[in-house]
């Protein structure tokens, strides 16, 4: 074989090789292509998921200030039976308590704590200690399981970030997300950063100004959530494939972090996104190396 051919035959080797580099790229780039728009559509359904599971919880408080301002005295029993019917440990997984507590000026201390004693609670009492304007007790809670006990008499009033939040639900007169707390029911054992939703529960009178509202307030129909139970139980089998960062507002470090998902170590980073919420977090999700081939999304 003379020269002239040898470099032909060269030639359509290399044009053969680039032709086949330059096929692979583009069928690549176009299975990047269509892996990110699932990457991004499941994003958007995790959020969605996310989203309405919170919009679920505000009705819930809906149904609970609408049986307080159905009765004059709603008492422990009937809020008992009415969380019960609920089946929140069911069909609503993430909250660790429905609760109400009740709002207390000064000279009303003594006798909300003789009464609930009266009741079977030999060692209730208001806590943390101290002299304040306002005070509030938490009288129910349910589940009544040993967590939730460590909240009961707790004032949330009297710490800052709660108390942020009940303002707000005070002035405006709909549900309030508190930023993250980290919940007096934690134990010592599995601690988890939480949050709480307020609703305001107001006396039958008008309520046409922040003056009024703050002057008519009784109590405040709240949830209590512990993040990761929360969080888990909305994206579910997700987060498999998706590992989740999530942050309370939108400054991103490790102070405002509040959930990680992350249990594995072959985070691949191919596809990321940054999350937006109706909900004042953000956060981002990057994909695990098992997202390419999953039939969860």
């Amino acid at each position: 074989m003379n020269y002239k051919f040898k470099k032909f035959y060269l030639l359509l080797l290399v044009i053969g090789i680039l032709s086949s580099l330059t096929l692979g790229y583009f069928s690549y780039k176009n299975f990047l292509e269509k892996e990110q728009i699932q990457f991004d559509f499941h994003s958007k359904n995790i959020i969605k998921q996310i989203e309405n599971r919170m919009d679920t919880y505000r009705e819930i408080l809906h149904s609970g200030e609408g049986f307080f301002e159905a009765s004059n005295d709603v008492n422990r029993k009937e809020w008992n039976i009415f969380v019960n019917k609920l089946q929140i440990q069911k069909y609503f997984p993430g909250i660790q308590g429905l609760g109400y507590s009740v709002v207390l000026k000064e000279d009303e201390l003594q006798t909300n704590i003789k009464n609930i004693r009266d009741e079977g609670f030999p060692y209730y009492d208001i806590h943390p200690k101290g002299k304040r304007e306002v005070y509030t007790s938490i009288i129910y809670i349910e589940p009544f399981d040993s967590r939730n006990k460590r909240a009961f008499g707790y004032d949330m009033y009297s710490q800052e970030q709660r108390r942020e939040a009940m303002n707000r639900t005070i002035e405006t007169g709909l549900p309030a997300l508190s930023t993250k707390v980290t919940l007096v029911q934690e134990n010592g054992t599995d601690v988890q950063t939480g949050f709480l939703l307020y609703t305001p529960h107001y006396k039958n009178t008008d309520l046409n100004t922040k003056e009024q509202r703050y002057k008519a307030i009784k109590g405040f129909v709240y949830a209590v959530f512990r993040t990761k139970d929360f969080l888990n139980a909305a994206i579910g089998n997700s987060l498999e494939i998706i590992n989740i960062k999530m942050y309370d507002g939108n400054i991103k470090n490790a102070q405002t972090l509040f959930y990680d998902s992350s249990t594995k170590e072959n985070k691949d980073n191919t596809f990321v996104n940054t999350i937006t919420m109706k909900l004042d977090w953000s956060g981002n999700m990057n994909s695990y190396s098992e997202f390419n081939n999953s039939e969860i999304k």
